[in-house]
C-alpha cells in the first residue's frame, strides 16, 4: 500500500507480514502524507516492510517487530534501510 500526495490513513491494528509466507509493505511518502495506527506489527509471522520517505509521517502507539521465528521486519527511514 502506498500513502502519498498528502493522503491520510487512520486505523487501529496493522499487520505487515501477518502469516507465514506472506509479504506486506507500506510506503508513506511526501509532505502531508500520514499513517496513524494504534498497533503496528511489522513482520509478525511473514515479511513486513515499512518505508517512510520524503517527509511522510507515521504515528503509532506500539511497534512490534518480528513476533515469531518465521517473521522478518524492515524499517526504511527516508527510503534508506535502518
Amino acid at each position: 500500500m502506498s500513502i502519498a500526495n498528502g493522503a491520510t490513513v487512520v486505523n487501529e491494528t496493522s499487520y505487515l507480514g501477518q502469516t507465514v509466507g506472506s509479504d506486506g509493505a507500506v510506503l508513506v511518502t511526501g509532505s502531508g502524507s500520514s499513517w496513524t495506527t494504534d498497533y503496528l506489527y511489522l513482520g509478525y509471522q511473514g515479511s513486513g516492510t515499512l518505508t517512510i520517505a520524503d517527509g511522510g509521517l507515521v504515528s503509532t502507539g506500539l511497534v512490534d517487530m518480528v513476533r515469531t521465528a518465521t517473521g522478518t521486519g524492515t524499517l526504511n527511514l527516508n527510503g534508506t534501510p535502518g
